[in-house]
């Protein structure tokens, strides 16, 4: 997990912790830091460019628009963060502490089936909202509510290189990636 070991490398109690995505089995990690004797989670998956303190009682933080909450759960919590849809958010349990290797583990695992493993999902957050990528839906989630656009293939490899700052390389090579993907599903 980059930012565990960047938070490491600046000098910071951070702990790499077991989760699940949408409650399940463990598929996923986080980053857990302590300061000052409080913990919070940083986890860049979701969106929120301000950590989420792991309280007793329910807290969240909010980013232009884009809530992410946590509730405790017994000795674990429960975090939610926000999609385009406003009646779905996604919940994510938090576990206990893990290494590295289980991180790998856990990742392999969710390889398959997750939908961040499966297509293009980028997120990208700046001083007025949060723009939200999924494959060729693109949404923008502000204080004033949510827009969602379809885009064509162009466009969102356009988008990918103009707003989101990806190399033209890199986009070019995705898109090869998918389209033999698609190809090989058609056959």
């Amino acid at each position: 997990n980059a930012i565990h070991a960047l938070l490491v490398g600046l000098g910071f109690e951070a702990k790499l912790h077991a989760a699940s995505m949408f409650d399940s089995d463990i598929n996923h990690g986080t980053t857990i830091v302590t300061i000052d004797g409080e913990r919070w989670m940083v986890d860049t998956s979701l969106h929120g460019d301000i950590p989420v303190s792991l309280r007793s009682e329910p807290t969240a933080v909010e980013h232009a628009g884009f809530v992410t909450s946590v509730r405790p759960d017994g000795d674990q919590w429960i975090f939610e963060c926000q999609t385009p849809d406003p009646n779905f958010r996604i919940p994510c349990r938090i576990h206990d502490e893990m290494d590295h290797a289980f991180t790998l583990e856990a990742n392999e695992k969710s390889r398959a089936w997750s939908p961040f493993n499966s297509g293009i999902m980028v997120g990208i957050n700046d001083a007025t909202g949060v723009w939200m990528l999924k494959d060729n839906k693109l949404a923008r989630i502000e204080a004033e509510g949510t827009t969602t656009t379809e885009l064509q293939d162009s466009e969102v490899d356009e988008w990918m290189i103009e707003t989101s700052g990806h190399s033209p390389q890199l986009v070019a090579e995705v898109r090869a990636i998918l389209d033999f993907q698609a190809e090989s599903v058609e056959s």
